[in-house]
C-alpha cells in the first residue's frame, strides 16, 4: 500500500487499520486474558508476599530463576505485563523482574520447538542461548544500577501506601481523586470478589494502553509498503541485521507468528543473523507493550529495558553471522 494518502483511498485505508487492529487484538486477547488472571490470582492468594520474601533475600539467585521461568512461560510481552505489574506492587525487586520480563516474550517451550522445525535447530538453539544470556544480563545490569542508586530498587512509576495491602496502580489513582479516601487494595472476606475486582483493575488499567498503540502500530503497519520487508531481505548481511532490527520494533511480531514470517523471508535470501534479530527485537519492542511498561515503570526503566532490548538484538545478530 502507498504512503501517499489520497481522498479517494482513505476510506480503504481506514478499513483496513480496523481489520489489522481487530486481527490483531484477537490474536493476543486470550494471552492478554491469561496474563490479567495470573496477576489477579497473585494477589487474591497473596503470592506476591511470599514471592517478596523469597526474591528479596538473594537477588542473584532469583535474577537466574526469574529467567528460567520466562525460558518456559508461554506469555508474550502483552500478557506478561500484568504479571510484572503485580511483582511491582509487591516491592519485588526490579532485577529479577526485569529478567522475566525481557526473556518471556522471546522464548518459550512452543516457540522453540516451532523453530528448529521450521527454520532450522541451530537458529533456534541460538535464540535459546540468545534468551538465556540476555535476561542475565538484563537482570545483572539492573541489579548494578540499583546498588548505585541510579534507579530504585522496586522503580515502579505508581506510589505504594501504607494501606492493608499493596495498592494497584489503579485503586490508588482513583482514591486519589476522591477525599476521604485512601488507596490501596483493601481486604475481601470473598476471595471470588476480590479476584474480580483486582482483575477489572489490571484489565482496564492494561488494556487502554494496549488498545490505544494496537491503533497506532496498525496505521504504521498499514501505511508501510507491503514490498519494504521484501527490500530489506535483499541486503548485505551486517547491514540486514540492524534493518530488521530496526523493522521488528513497531511490527507485533510474537514470538510464535514471527517463525512463518521468518520462514518467507529467509527464502528470499535474508541471513539467519539477521532472522535472529528479528526475533530478539520484534516480540520484546512491539509498541503495545512499550506503552504499557511506560505507564506502569519509571522512565529511568523504561529506557533501560528499550536499551538492552535495541542494542542486544543486533548484537546477537552480527555473533550468529560471525560464529
Amino acid at each position: 500500500m502507498s504512503l501517499i494518502i489520497m481522498p479517494s483511498n482513505l476510506v480503504p485505508i481506514i478499513r483496513e487499520i480496523v481489520r489489522y487492529a481487530a486481527k490483531y487484538l484477537l490474536n493476543i486477547s486470550w494471552i492478554f486474558l491469561l496474563g490479567v488472571s495470573l496477576a489477579a490470582l497473585i494477589k487474591t492468594c497473596k503470592l506476591d508476599k511470599k514471592m517478596y520474601r523469597v526474591f528479596s533475600k538473594n537477588e542473584v539467585l532469583t535474577i537466574f530463576l526469574a529467567t528460567a521461568a520466562g525460558l518456559i512461560s508461554p506469555l508474550c510481552s502483552c500478557g506478561i505485563l500484568p504479571v510484572v505489574l503485580s511483582l511491582f506492587e509487591a516491592g519485588i525487586p526490579a532485577a529479577p523482574i526485569m529478567a522475566l520480563l525481557i526473556t518471556s516474550p522471546i522464548m518459550s517451550p512452543a516457540a522453540l520447538w516451532l523453530t528448529g522445525a521450521d527454520l532450522g535447530w541451530e537458529l533456534a538453539l541460538w535464540k535459546l542461548g540468545s534468551a538465556l544470556t540476555l535476561g542475565v544480563m538484563t537482570g545483572f545490569i539492573t541489579l548494578y544500577l540499583t546498588r548505585k542508586k541510579i534507579i530504585a530498587g522496586s522503580d515502579a512509576g505508581f506510589s505504594h501506601t501504607a494501606a492493608t495491602e499493596k495498592p494497584c496502580a489503579v485503586s490508588t489513582s482513583l482514591a486519589l481523586r476522591h477525599k476521604g479516601q485512601s488507596g490501596g487494595i483493601k481486604l475481601a472476606d470473598n476471595k471470588i470478589k476480590f479476584f474480580w475486582d483486582r482483575f477489572k483493575e489490571l484489565f482496564i488499567f492494561m488494556g487502554k494502553f494496549i488498545l490505544l498503540a494496537t491503533i497506532i502500530e496498525a496505521v504504521i503497519v498499514t501505511l508501510v509498503p507491503i514490498n519494504l520487508v521484501s527490500q530489506l531481505a535483499g541486503k548485505p548481511g551486517m547491514r540486514s541485521v540492524l534493518l530488521m532490527t530496526i523493522l521488528g520494533i513497531p511490527l507485533p511480531t510474537h514470538q510464535v507468528a514471527a517463525v512463518p514470517i521468518l520462514h518467507g523471508l529467509l527464502d528470499m535470501g535474508l541471513n539467519k543473523g539477521a532472522a535472529l534479530a528479528f526475533l530478539i527485537a520484534g516480540p520484546v519492542t512491539s509498541i503495545p507493550a512499550l506503552t504499557a511498561l511506560g505507564a506502569m515503570t519509571s522512565k529511568k526503566l523504561f529506557w533501560l529495558y528499550f536499551a538492552i532490548s535495541l542494542i542486544s538484538a543486533p548484537l546477537f545478530g552480527y555473533l550468529y553471522l560471525i560464529f
